[in-house]
């Protein structure tokens, strides 16, 4: 459910990204409108 909540809100705000976990580390990387990622 919350997969598809955020891929909802993602399409209808014109958010992409990718999240990684690499040993121990999280990184998440979001690209779109300043806007619309700031409010991320």
């Amino acid at each position: 459910m919350l997969l598809q909540q955020s891929r909802h809100a993602n399409v209808r705000t014109g958010v992409a990204g990718v999240l990684l976990y690499v040993r121990g580390s999280i990184v998440q990387v979001l690209e779109g409108e300043k806007v619309a990622v700031d409010a991320h």
